[in-house]
């Protein structure tokens, strides 16, 4: 296989790059502590509907131990409070839209995050939101029962010294994927739970398809890197089946809150 045959169609981004939503991502990636502070955010809080003042007074707490947490880190521009004083301003004026838009926006947050990213002006890599994903001009895995799920940020490079290809499913918290997933069809009644097991399972089958795919049908000169991974805001020891921590599922390993800490540096290095 090749990665040139590949061909990705988005028809758009979602308004990833828009409003208030733009204002935190241009926030977040000025400085760690305001990337931090979202973070814990947009994990604890998922709806609008709690008061204001309450709402401030948690972040203010917060801002306060995540200042502690990056006192003694290497970089000294870890915590700015200008920067996170007026991340907090934009975090609570997301309580004054009504509760479906904030929570698109709360959906939305990872993904904008992972798509700055990856976003790359090198000449032979692009990435995708939510792509439609060919081979060859044939629609990949169009005979599956998973045919029309979509993967949140596809990166590609096709560059000589770094043929690679990257894959991101992002979950706020994971709770409600995994609760699903791991469900049995046997002991469940309610149509609504039904449907969330066979979508999850079809996240998962589709891709661990294109992980197969990637670790089976490409020679190593032909795909330097591959990467098909979950992205959650949970911390790692959030991340529970049956009171165990789970670092993947099947073959997809979960990038958690830690692990995108620990990439921060390499977020920001995009702007």
């Amino acid at each position: 296989m090749n990665l040139n045959n590949f061909r990705f169609y988005s028809s758009e981004n979602k308004g990833l790059n828009t409003g208030i939503l733009k204002a935190i991502k241009d926030l977040v990636i000025l400085n760690r502590g305001a990337f931090e502070l979202a973070n814990h955010f947009f994990y604890t809080i998922p709806d609008n509907q709690q008061d204001i003042k309450e709402i401030k007074q948690k972040l203010e707490k917060v801002k306060v131990r995540i200042e502690l947490d990056l006192e003694f880190d290497e970089l000294d521009n870890e915590f700015d409070t200008k920067v996170v004083d007026k991340l907090i301003d934009e975090l609570t004026k997301l309580f004054s839209l009504d509760d479906q838009l904030f929570k698109k926006i709360r959906n939305d947050y990872i993904e904008a995050i992972i798509f700055f990213w990856k976003t790359s002006s090198g000449k032979y890599s692009k990435v995708f939101h939510e792509p439609e994903i060919s081979y060859k001009r044939k629609k990949c895995f169009s005979k599956g029962e998973y045919s029309n799920i979509k993967c949140d940020v596809v990166y590609c490079s096709t560059s000589r010294d770094d043929k690679s290809i990257e894959m991101y499913e992002c979950k706020t918290t994971m709770k409600l994927f995994i609760k699903y997933f791991f469900k049995n069809f046997s002991n469940t009644t309610s149509p609504s739970a039904l449907k969330n097991i066979r979508s999850s399972q079809r996240k998962q089958a589709y891709l661990s398809a294109f992980y197969n795919m990637f670790s089976t049908k490409f020679k190593k000169e032909d795909l330097h890197r591959y990467q098909v991974a979950y992205v959650t805001l949970a911390p790692q020891n959030q991340i529970k089946y049956k009171n165990e921590e789970i670092k993947n599922i099947g073959p997809i390993n979960i990038i958690t809150r830690e692990k995108l800490s620990s990439l921060y540096q390499t977020i920001i290095n995009h702007q």
